[in-house]
């Protein structure tokens, strides 16, 4: 049987949903879900011009085991920082899942 892999990090998945606050907006609502293990790893830093100033974002792989209560638009934290969800791979021969993940800027 194959496995996951070495997860040496802990992650805290905040999940996504959409509320109306009393003037009846739609705001985002992020709940923080269950702290699991994973192993992150960094991609690329880049840098992007917002506002004339230049921001850097970074962009990593999460990979978690197969099951994560985890979608598309959450967030994810890892060493006191916010990560959005862009995008998940799954890789059933070695039961986990790869989530692309860029530092949230707000």
């Amino acid at each position: 049987m194959l496995s996951a892999g070495i997860l040496n990090e802990l992650i805290t998945i905040w999940q996504y949903s959409s509320e109306q606050n009393t003037a009846g907006e739609a705001i985002d609502v992020y709940t923080a879900g269950p702290v699991i293990h994973a192993n992150v790893r960094q991609v690329s830093i880049r840098k992007l011009l917002e506002s004339g100033r230049d921001i850097a974002a970074q962009a990593m792989t999460v990979k978690i085991r197969l099951g994560a209560d985890v979608g598309v638009g959450d967030r994810i934290e890892w060493r006191d920082k916010f990560y959005n969800v862009l995008n998940i791979t799954v890789d059933r021969d070695e039961r986990s899942m790869i989530l692309a993940v860029e530092l949230v800027q707000d």
